[in-house]
């Protein structure tokens, strides 16, 4: 019948994908580092891989999310920070797929950059808020951690204002972590009332790059 031809021709791509991606694993190192095997999840975060291999590799490997790599990474870690930024982000489905399975990697990491997951979504340009906000729920500390390679913290290293913005109306008091974000003691009592405050909505926090520093400004209200 057509359908059974139609599932043997399915079967067969799938397992040629399969072969693929092992073969991806192998020439990137994406290798268990407790037995060498290929991990084929890693491959797909890896590569930009069409969603229905990625999906179909997400529910039958999906072990490999809490598995390392001979380099020490995590899916997590491949996917905040690999390919090309202005194309290449995951689904947010996903996201929370591998953070719901395995929430100690956005806590841990990247043996090869030293960032957190955060660090890494912030800096790509492809991740909007709503793909990061999963990863900063599993680590909110993460937000008051500064990024090893650039010295800042993973406000300052969005691209997007908007992003910006909801990574700081998340968790606000981060602006206390910044002396050199005001640029005198009473603009500081003002954020610090503003965070202090439990009935205080953030409206605006806006950050920009002048000079060299940065300016804040916050209005509250009702």
């Amino acid at each position: 019948s057509k359908s059974g031809k139609g599932q043997v021709i399915y079967q067969s791509t799938c397992e040629k994908s399969k072969v693929l991606l092992g073969a991806i694993a192998r020439s990137h190192r994406l290798l268990s580092e407790e037995n060498g095997a290929p991990l084929l999840l890693h491959a797909c975060m890896q590569i930009e891989c069409p969603d229905a291999l990625l999906y179909l590799v997400l529910e039958e490997y999906k072990h490999q999310i809490s598995n390392r790599d001979q380099q020490g990474r995590f899916p997590l870690h491949i996917a905040a920070d690999v390919g090309i930024p202005s194309q290449r982000k995951l689904h947010r489905c996903v996201i929370e797929t591998v953070i719901a399975s395995y929430p100690e990697a956005a806590r841990i990491e990247d043996p090869i950059t030293g960032r957190l997951a955060l660090h890494s979504m912030t800096s790509n340009p492809a991740y909007s808020w709503n793909e990061m906000q999963v990863v900063f729920q599993a680590h909110p500390q993460a937000m008051a951690t500064r990024d090893p390679v650039t010295g800042l913290l993973p406000f300052q290293l969005a691209s997007s204002i908007e992003t910006r913005f909801c990574l700081l109306t998340a968790q606000p008091d981060v602006l206390l972590c910044c002396s050199h974000l005001v640029s005198c003691e009473k603009e500081e009592k003002a954020i610090s009332k503003c965070v202090a405050t439990p009935h205080s909505v953030v409206v605006v926090l806006l950050s920009m790059a002048i000079g060299g520093c940065f300016v804040v400004a916050a209005t509250t209200g009702r």
